[in-house]
């Protein structure tokens, strides 16, 4: 509305009360231009980065050497003691965190329990 005159500059022929106020919209477009185009960018990088999945050297050599009918009694025991989340541990992530543990599939345990 009203424009900061003391900025202006001295010749009249050259500068106008309104030529500040069009730099800056000029400027602010020059930035949202730049900013869409890095965020463009960012989000190309994200879908291209691989995040590659590292199991600690402690899981590397650990080996299942029973039967699965026996580890599968076994999760049951210890979901039936309350030894794990007080017995209200799902089965199905008992089973995950055992594949994961001892590269084992236990197919289906619920087949297997009965």
């Amino acid at each position: 509305m009203f424009s900061n005159v003391f900025l202006l500059d001295k010749d009249p022929k050259f500068s106008t009360s309104h030529d500040i106020k069009a730099a800056e919209v000029i400027a602010y477009d020059l930035v949202t231009k730049f900013y869409a185009t890095e965020l463009l960018i960012l989000k190309q990088e994200d879908k291209n980065r691989k995040v590659k999945e590292v199991k600690p050297p402690i899981l590397e050599d650990l080996q299942w050497t029973g039967t699965k009918t026996e580890l599968t009694e076994l999760l049951y025991g210890l979901n039936a003691a309350g030894a794990i989340r007080n017995g209200e541990a799902e089965m199905k992530k008992l089973v995950l965190v055992c594949k994961e543990l001892f590269n084992l599939d236990l197919g289906n345990i619920y087949k297997t329990y009965s």
